[in-house]
């Protein structure tokens, strides 16, 4: 039995939330777990006292990594099997995932539309529209491709901007 909340307005996507509520597990994450995309939005926006990884993004973003590693080698198998039936619910979590990376390596929570992707400042290249392209058709191959250099780049993105502060932290000492 769990908690059944609604969807907050800032997670309003159909793609995601394909109904406006959303169950979650009675006890609440007190710990960084990866497998449960948006859990910790969620709770944020619903004033629920919970851990917020977006204010410590280094410290988490390579969970996120690893979950994405699972879910890339999951996807391999199903497209070299065109098996693109299979596809929609580990494409659909792996998206999930790095729409997390992307905003938390912001030092954000996410939240929607996928316009507000444009403001933020550690970002791949249009990502805007890859990203809208890969919702559009989370089932073709040409999609998880493009997801895959999503997360390279965003991880490229994010260890310069580590680099860059760690630079400057020990400039300052």
């Amino acid at each position: 039995m769990g908690i059944t909340l609604k969807v907050p307005s800032e997670l309003d996507h159909s793609f995601f939330f394909p109904k406006d509520i959303v169950e979650i597990e009675d006890k609440l994450p007190v710990e960084f777990i990866s497998s449960d995309p948006f859990i910790y939005e969620i709770g944020f926006y619903h004033g629920l006292n919970m851990i917020r990884p977006w204010e410590s993004p280094e410290k988490v973003i390579p969970f996120l990594l690893e979950e994405w590693k699972k879910h890339k080698k999951q996807l391999e198998s199903i497209f070299s099997a065109r098996d693109a039936s299979s596809a929609l619910g580990p494409m659909k979590h792996a998206i999930a995932i790095f729409v997390e990376m992307l905003f938390w390596t912001n030092g954000q929570p996410v939240h929607f539309p996928l316009h507000n992707i444009q403001q933020l400042n550690i970002k791949p290249v249009n990502v805007q529209e890859r990203i809208e392209f890969i919702i559009s058709r989370p089932k073709l191959y040409h999609s998880f491709a493009q997801l895959s250099e999503l997360y390279i780049e965003q991880q490229k993105h994010f260890t310069r901007e580590l680099l860059l502060k760690s630079k400057l932290k020990n400039v300052q000492e």
